[in-house]
């Protein structure tokens, strides 16, 4: 029997598959989205909500000229 996934990495604020993270340049997404790297490696809170589930990698891409220099 396959074990069953969380659904969410933070509770109905961050899926545990794929979120995508958009805004008007330079809001802060790219903040945003390093901190919510480091805490849930780390399993620490992010934004005061709990990290529900280990994880081991995490993977950033982005579509913005500048991201490599990110």
């Amino acid at each position: 029997m396959a074990k069953e996934r969380q659904p969410f990495l933070v509770d109905r604020l961050v899926c545990s598959t794929v979120t995508m993270i958009y805004g008007e340049p330079y809001s802060g997404k790219s903040t945003i989205a390093a901190a919510l790297a480091a805490a849930s490696l780390r399993g620490e809170a992010f934004l005061c909500h709990p990290i529900l589930r280990p994880i081991e990698r995490v993977v950033i891409l982005s579509t913005e000229v500048d991201g490599p220099e990110e």
